[in-house]
C-alpha cells in the first residue's frame, strides 16, 4: 500500500482517523460533467474485478483541493501552522486558519478543464490562462494569510480523487487499470469538459470520506 494511503485507510479500505483541514471547491452535483464522468469511471473500476485493490470514496466527498493546508500528522513539523504552539488543539487550528480563510478575498470565477484519467482521480487544469492567474493568486494570499506554504506549492497538480489505491497491482491488474484510464483519457481527448469551480470553501475533516464546513463537526478523538 503507498504510504500516503496507509495513512488514511487500512488496508481492507476502512478510513483510519485522519483530522485536517483545506480550502476546496465542491464538485458534487449532477450538473459537473466532470462529477458524471467521476462517478461513472468510479462505477467502471468497481465493476471491473479491481474493486477490492481500491477505497472508493463516497460521491458527496467529490471535491476539488484549492489549497493544502494542516493535518493533526503535521504538528512539530514544518506543515504546522507557525504562528500555532505545537500543543494547540486541532480545533484551535481550525479555527485559526478559518479566520485566515475569510481575511482573504474571493478569486472569482474559475474555470477548469479535465485532460486525462488515472485509476484514482481525474486530471485537471485551468482552463486558461487568466484562470491559472487568478487560481495562482488565490493560493498565493491564502498561504501567506495561512503562514503555510507547502513543497509542492508552487507545482500543485489539481485533480478530482475518488478513490485510493490499497495495494499494488499485479501486471494483468495493472493492464485493466491502464485499459479503463486510457479509454476515459481518450474521451477527454474528444469531448472537452471545461467547468466553473464552486466558490472554495473551508472545511475540515476527520476522515478521507466526508468534508464540512461546519468546526462543530470536529472529532474530540
Amino acid at each position: 500500500m503507498p504510504h500516503e494511503t496507509s495513512l488514511k485507510f487500512d488496508p481492507d479500505g476502512q478510513a483510519k482517523p485522519y483530522p485536517g483541514n483545506t480550502v476546496i471547491s465542491f464538485i458534487r452535483e449532477d450538473r459537473f460533467a466532470v462529477y458524471r464522468l467521476a462517478k461513472e469511471v468510479s462505477q467502471r473500476f468497481r465493476s471491473s474485478g479491481l474493486a477490492n485493490c481500491y477505497a472508493f470514496l463516497p460521491y458527496e466527498s467529490f471535491h476539488v483541493t484549492v489549497l493544502k493546508l494542516c493535518r493533526e500528522i503535521d504538528r512539530g513539523t514544518p506543515r504546522w501552522p507557525a504562528l500555532l504552539p505545537p500543543d494547540a488543539s486541532f480545533a484551535e487550528v481550525d479555527r485559526y486558519l478559518q479566520s485566515a480563510f475569510e481575511r482573504t478575498t474571493q478569486p472569482g470565477p474559475i474555470m477548469m478543464r479535465a485532460y486525462a484519467c488515472e485509476d484514482c482521480n481525474i486530471r485537471l487544469e485551468p482552463a486558461a490562462e487568466s484562470d491559472a492567474r487568478r487560481i495562482a493568486l488565490y493560493r498565493e494570499q491564502l498561504a501567506q494569510a495561512a503562514g503555510l506554504r507547502h513543497e509542492d506549492h508552487d507545482h500543485y497538480s489539481f485533480h478530482l480523487t475518488f478513490s485510493y489505491r490499497l495495494a499494488a497491482l499485479d501486471a494483468q491488474q495493472e493492464a485493466t487499470a491502464q485499459r479503463i484510464s486510457g479509454e476515459y483519457t481518450d474521451f477527454l481527448r474528444r469531448e472537452e469538459i471545461v467547468f466553473e469551480m464552486t466558490e472554495p470553501v473551508f472545511a475540515i475533516f476527520n476522515d478521507m470520506l466526508h468534508y464540512d464546513t461546519d468546526l462543530r463537526t470536529r472529532s474530540k478523538t
